[in-house]
């Protein structure tokens, strides 16, 4: 066993935060199990035989402790309904790693029914009290709601949707209509159909079999090419294709 720890003392190799990196390679030359050499590092740190794991030297955000910044930061955008990967990206760390500190600081009662005060009667009734609707029936001011609320706009399209479906608002879309913000967009783009005052049917754009977006598709005509303008719900200009037309392929041939 001496000759043993004084193999592994002379020749691990640790990373910034004193981590071993050769586990595997010790284990087979001591013919050991790598758990049972992961074991012994780790005594031999408790005992200060070997430098102990320091965290906060990892050059890498991933693998530092969350500060009381970083918590701080965590429960405010929880309060308001940002999701584990946006939280993620702003402090620069992973979903998952979002998620197991939320779960440790809901353990520690950091954040006790946090998610059930989200939507509580008092913010439904803020809600309500604020809401505003298009002459089509479309919310024409999340932006606003947004700013009263102190949430996104999609999390409040989503209550929007959850109220409806529950009768507590009883203003719905007219049917085959778009919301006035998005008509007067389209029409900037002369894109809408002005007999029922709708923008263009959404199309599902694959690729290589398979759905990526549901998009706007508008063909324009123009020096012997087609042009197909790809956008987003909102009518915004995602990308463009150009095809032949068939004029043009006539002359080709």
């Amino acid at each position: 066993m001496g000759k043993e720890i004084h193999y592994v003392k002379k020749y691990i190799i640790l990373d910034e935060c004193n981590r071993p990196l050769n586990v595997r390679q010790m284990a087979k030359k001591l013919n050991r199990s790598e758990s049972s050499v992961q074991t012994k590092i780790r005594r031999l740190q408790e005992a200060e035989v070997l430098p102990a794991v320091d965290r906060s030297k990892s050059f890498e955000m991933e693998n530092l402790p969350f500060s009381k910044i970083e918590d701080k930061r965590i429960i405010e955008m929880l309060k308001r309904m940002f999701t584990h990967e946006e939280i993620g990206k702003t402090l620069g760390r992973s979903r998952q790693s979002i998620t197991n500190r939320i779960y440790i600081l809901r353990k520690y009662g950091k954040l006790n029914n946090l998610g059930n005060k989200r939507w509580d009667k008092t913010a439904v009734d803020l809600l309500l009290k604020n809401i505003k609707f298009d002459v089509n029936g479309f919310v024409s001011n999340y932006h606003e709601l947004s700013k009263i609320l102190g949430v996104q706009e999609r999390v409040i399209s989503h209550k929007v949707a959850h109220l409806r479906r529950d009768g507590v608002i009883d203003v719905k879309p007219l049917p085959n209509t778009s919301s006035i913000k998005r008509i007067n967009y389209m029409r900037r783009h002369n894109s809408f159909d002005l007999k029922t005052n709708a923008a263009p049917p959404l199309s599902l754009y694959e690729k290589d079999g398979t759905t990526v977006m549901q998009v706007l598709v508008k063909s324009v005509e123009k020096d012997g090419e087609t042009l197909l303008e790809y956008r987003n719900q909102n009518g915004e200009l995602l990308f463009i294709k150009k095809e032949p037309t068939s004029s043009a392929n006539e002359v080709r041939q």
